[in-house]
């Protein structure tokens, strides 16, 4: 696929990128499940980066409560699709970009029976651990790789999910979470904590998609927004995984 050489000219510069990585990020395809504030943010950042086929999958639509973090949304899309609304918003931000959008539940057969070519990596940017395991396991079964983002309070948390068998996946990070369903409508979120999670998933995928170093599989990026620091933990495959226990 063809790219404005002009627009990514500062992007093109870097060594790591150059025309190569540039041409890579505009045949990529990308799956981002979730439209909220970290979809947003994440959607966002790889329009402008220069992918340029994505693919949104959201049931939702736009109540004002959304509107202190979910950056693509105003007070006139109220009662919108996200999908409907964020598609227009990403066309106004890159004119190139080839998107398709479901306002439904995310379905397997969104990651092989789709218009465009099978996806190079999904986004999780779900806020519930039904459907977040749900991804999880389609993303194991199509062997596509997975990048999850959870955003709570002033914390965030985000994680490459590799679909190799020997890989552990994010069921076997929910057993060793503290509380994977909690939510922030119960227990609140700062709004810039989930641009910066959405933002940071972008640019792994960004990075995964030219063949720059990620996080290795296993390995979850805990931020703390009060404290200003990010840590790092190591988790292995569970045996308590419905997935990964076949593996162990």
């Amino acid at each position: 696929m063809k790219f404005d050489l002009k627009r990514y000219d500062r992007q093109i510069a870097l060594p790591q990128i150059d025309l190569d990585g540039q041409e890579a990020l505009a045949n990529s395809h990308v799956v981002i499940v979730g439209l909220g504030g970290l979809g947003c943010a994440a959607a966002q950042s790889l329009a402008l980066m220069g992918v340029n086929n994505l693919t949104l999958i959201d049931p939702d639509t736009i109540d004002k409560s959304n509107l202190a973090r979910q950056s693509l949304y105003t007070e006139d899309d109220i009662g919108c699709y996200k999908v409907d609304v964020a598609k227009q918003k990403l066309v106004n931000f890159n004119p190139t970009i080839e998107i398709q959008s479901f306002s439904t539940e995310f379905k397997q057969e969104y990651l092989h029976d789709v218009p465009l070519a099978k996806p190079s990596l999904v986004i999780d940017c779900t806020d519930n651990l039904n459907t977040r395991l749900f991804v999880n396991a389609a993303c194991k079964s199509q062997l596509v790789p997975l990048i999850t983002g959870a955003a709570i309070r002033f914390e965030g948390m985000v994680a490459c999910i590799s679909p190799e068998e020997d890989a552990p996946c994010y069921e076997c990070l929910s057993k060793v979470w503290p509380d994977p369903n909690e939510s922030c409508v119960e227990r609140g979120i700062f709004g810039p904590v989930v641009t910066i999670i959405g933002h940071y998933q972008a640019m792994l995928a960004g990075q995964l998609i030219v063949g720059l170093k990620t996080p290795p599989p296993g390995e979850v990026q805990f931020f703390d927004g009060l404290n200003h620091t990010w840590r790092t933990m190591r988790f292995n495959q569970s045996q308590l995984c419905s997935l990964c226990t076949k593996s162990l």
